[in-house]
């Protein structure tokens, strides 16, 4: 029974992260995402592409610390609310509180980058 429940959880992720990926660039036929972590927890449709060099990616998906960050010149999306904060070149985030998926995006940044968010993510902009 907690392996299924393990599997649930890591797909429920693995749907919300895709649907925001896809959110965030509506007009691609493809995503590349590099992710700071091992990557072996997330499943997503070929529409997400995952790359070992983060040099290919349209997005780094930050779900650990990675002391190059800063270094990588990438639109990065974090699973904290922390490291929304911390790394200027994020533009949202999922994280979860009290039990809750949470997402945000920061307005300032997606214009940074040009970035239209989809219409079903507008409501998460600040």
């Amino acid at each position: 029974m907690t392996i299924t429940t393990i599997s649930t959880s890591q797909d429920f992720n693995s749907k919300l992260f895709e649907k925001i990926l896809v959110g965030v660039f509506p007009n691609n036929d493809s995503i590349t995402l590099y992710i700071t972590d091992d990557t072996s927890e997330f499943e997503f449709s070929e529409k997400i592409q995952i790359v070992d060099n983060v040099k290919l990616s349209n997005i780094v998906l930050v779900n650990s610390d990675d002391s190059k960050l800063e270094t990588y010149n990438k639109i990065l999306f974090v699973t904290s609310y922390k490291d929304l904060k911390k790394y200027k070149n994020a533009i949202g985030a999922l994280y979860w509180k009290k039990g809750r998926p949470q997402v945000i995006f920061l307005k300032k940044r997606l214009d940074n980058y040009n970035i239209e968010v989809a219409a079903y993510l507008r409501k998460y902009v600040e």
